[in-house]
């Protein structure tokens, strides 16, 4: 079974940006075999929900959400890693990779940022384009989340398997047919500098400044 897993803190919900991104995904599990498991911390009427209470916005808490939701998976599912600022085209889910042993990202994304969009100039690896099996999700992110506490850090700057990954973590990229739009906002966990503005405009999505605009982005804040 391939499954969207979900994952929020609950701070997008009532904003516009936060409606129209599980409006978007329950448009494309309505249209598709793509089943919905959503982890928060405030119960949702979202797919299969597990709710973990409320916690700290950190990696730490992030990551345990992630492994609640793996956790609440078979071993026989698909997964997609999706967040709750991340607006997702269909075509980032038509992937199906059968090989066991390796992530899987879409690395066909822009950042939407207030002065414009952002490629992956970067990085072609973000957590929220990561897809792979359950037991290999679930095994890596469970050391990681070890390995986090025991160094008693909150934050951690490389979370994806495979970026700057010093252990054997076999990876795979592919691009969507259409690309994925990652809103940068004033809530985001992961705050990122520097980054480089490549476009104004990108298929599908149009003009970044109107696309913010719909979003209800004031500035770098999610409105309602």
């Amino acid at each position: 079974m391939r499954k969207i897993l979900y994952y929020t803190d609950n701070s997008l919900d009532e904003t516009v940006l936060g409606k129209a991104v599980k409006d978007r995904l329950q448009g494309i599990a309505d249209n598709s075999d793509l089943q919905i498991l959503s982890v928060s911390q405030k119960p949702i009427d979202f797919g299969q929900n597990v709710c973990v209470g409320e916690k700290p916005a950190c990696h730490v808490s992030m990551l345990e959400q992630i492994i609640a939701g793996l956790k609440a998976a078979q071993a026989q599912d698909f997964i997609f890693l999706t967040e709750h600022d991340c607006l997702y085209h269909e075509s980032h889910y038509h992937t199906f990779p059968w090989n066991r042993h390796t992530f899987n990202y879409n690395s066909n994304f822009y950042r939407c940022t207030s002065r414009g969009y952002s490629d992956n100039s970067k990085t072609d690896k973000l957590l929220s384009m990561c897809s792979g099996w359950q037991p290999l999700m679930f095994n890596y992110f469970r050391v990681l989340l070890r390995e986090l506490k025991a160094s008693e850090r909150l934050q951690y700057p490389n979370l994806e398997p495979g970026r700057n990954d010093a252990s054997d973590v076999s990876v795979a990229t592919y691009q969507s047919l259409m690309p994925c739009i990652d809103i940068r906002h004033g809530g985001c966990l992961t705050q990122q500098t520097n980054m480089n503005v490549t476009h104004q405009t990108v298929g599908h999505w149009g003009d970044c400044a109107k696309l913010r605009q719909e979003m209800g982005i004031t500035g770098d804040q999610a409105g309602a």
